[in-house]
């Protein structure tokens, strides 16, 4: 829409019906769908008013961060991601952890509820749960948790306690594109593996082994440390040694992905490792920047799990839940099981200190300015980027 189109219609509202804060809004709708259950009964428990309005504004937040992953997803799953894309895509991303955050400190407001005060209203909401909430499935399987790597709930899957329409929603987002595998596919495209004559991966496994060798010598040298504590700490530079087999060997890898060790694919895996160690060059920031962001995202989802997981604890000690689960037990087995990008945390054990990193020929260095949007001849960029920031700006 034309600057001009914009304003005849602003101006065509209003000589006809000026827009109103609280209609624009939706305010009759939002603020009159508070409807505590204790209070059909006669009379209201207090604390309900808070416990539905808390839960009502997770799905305000929770349908915000959907709005937000879509948009990232769509950036990525073009052919060419431009490097202005990126950008916006670790802004977004950015936006979802300032929303998690939030999530985080309405909990501790739902924790002003006495478990008394919550026992005047709890057993009139069975057999209604947080577990139906459709939105937060929704969130779990747009970032790519996967439906069998889900902790059990009950004897049959985890749409079964949704209404047919929900449980469609949640398995469409199940069967789309998600976060993982968007990011997978654009790391993938980073050929950072060999460039012309110089082979990155080659340079960097001796200095892996070069450091190596400076730990092993200082621990020789250390006076202070007994033969037996020297003898265990040379065997857990050993040890870290050994993890980066799964590094330089692809069968290796292969077999750890098998194992259900790794989602990352090799390629991408290796792509997250070069943005990691040069993340200050600046073709790499933004990169950097954006997998930073995911990596708060996995880590902010894991932390209201735990939290969340405490304030049922708390308020229930091990009853079961209104949805028939185990309460607290189930909650708290979550925390772990349902991360989703937990290759981006290991990255840090394949990482060698600056002094330690090989430096990049100068042809090298020049090239990664364009490295990041190669994929496709230049029409094919040009469309892809235009087609991309058309969507973005219709999501900004």
């Amino acid at each position: 829409m034309t600057r001009e189109e914009r304003m005849r219609f602003v101006h065509s509202r209003k000589s006809d019906k000026p827009l109103y804060y609280g209609s624009y809004l939706g305010l009759d709708r939002v603020l009159g769908s508070v409807h505590p259950v204790s209070r059909s009964l006669g009379k209201e428990a207090h604390d309900e008013h808070l416990f539905i309005s808390t839960h009502q504004a997770y799905e305000i937040w929770f349908q915000q961060i959907i709005h937000e992953l879509r948009s990232v997803i769509d950036i990525f799953a073009f052919p060419t991601v431009p490097a202005k894309l990126v950008i916006v895509a670790a802004d977004r991303m950015e936006r979802v952890s300032k929303i998690q955050a939030l999530l985080l400190q309405q909990l501790s407001i739902l924790e002003t509820m006495s478990p008394m005060g919550f026992l005047e209203f709890r057993d009139l909401l069975f057999p209604a749960s947080g577990f139906q909430s459709t939105q937060f499935r929704v969130v779990e399987n747009m970032l790519g948790l996967k439906s069998d790597s889900r902790i059990r709930y009950g004897k049959t899957g985890y749409c079964s306690f949704l209404a047919d329409k929900d449980a469609a929603i949640v398995k469409e987002a199940e069967d789309s594109p998600t976060l993982l595998e968007v990011l997978n596919m654009w790391l993938e495209r980073t050929p950072f593996v060999e460039l012309g004559d110089f082979d990155f991966w080659a340079h960097y496994r001796e200095a892996v082994n070069a450091h190596a060798r400076m730990d092993h010598a200082s621990i020789d040298a250390n006076e202070s440390v007994g033969p037996a504590n020297k003898l265990k700490l040379h065997e857990d530079v050993d040890s870290w040694l050994a993890t980066f087999d799964q590094l330089f060997d692809e069968e290796a890898y292969a077999a750890a992905v098998k194992r259900g060790e790794r989602r990352l694919s090799y390629a991408a895996f290796k792509a997250v490792i070069f943005i990691e160690l040069y993340a200050e060059e600046p073709i790499l920031q933004g990169p950097a920047r954006l997998l930073k962001l995911v990596r708060d995202v996995d880590e902010l989802l894991t932390l209201w799990r735990h939290n969340h997981s405490l304030m049922v604890h708390r308020m229930l000690g091990a009853k079961m839940g209104t949805g028939g689960s185990s309460g607290f037990h189930y909650l708290k087995a979550t925390t772990g099981k349902h991360r989703v990008f937990s290759d981006l945390f290991d990255i840090a054990t394949y990482l060698v200190p600056d002094a330690n990193l090989p430096p990049l020929p100068h042809d090298i260095m020049h090239r990664l300015g364009y490295v990041l949007e190669l994929g496709s001849d230049a029409s094919a960029a040009a469309a892809s980027a235009a087609a991309a920031a058309e969507a973005a700006s219709a999501d900004a």
